[in-house]
């Protein structure tokens, strides 16, 4: 498992929805995928969210394989971690960086 892919990818799906002004998407999308407790949940929650913004016209490129599958639950837990962390991450810093230009 590719934990810097993974953390690339979720920084850049917050970046990408942070700039069409999807800080609410962004924020239902990190509920959403706190709630999943399973492996299937969370790369369906994953699947549905990217389709939604695809919908939207935002695109946010392809789910890496490391969160299509997974070969035990600490690989599971491993990277809904780093997703969550890093997608909470980019809205803080967002927030933050906000707050400074005002």
């Amino acid at each position: 498992m590719d934990i810097e892919r993974i953390r690339g990818w979720a920084w850049n799906v917050a970046n990408k929805l942070i700039e069409a002004e999807e800080t609410s998407g962004l924020d239902r999308f990190l509920t959403d995928l706190r709630s999943s407790s399973l492996p299937h949940e969370f790369a369906n929650t994953i699947v549905n969210t990217i389709t939604v913004f695809r919908k939207s016209g935002i695109k946010l490129g392809e789910i890496p394989f490391d969160l299509q599958y997974f070969s035990n639950v600490t690989e599971f837990k491993e990277a809904k971690a780093v997703v969550l962390a890093t997608l909470y991450n980019a809205m803080v810093k967002r927030e933050t960086e906000s707050k400074e230009e005002k």
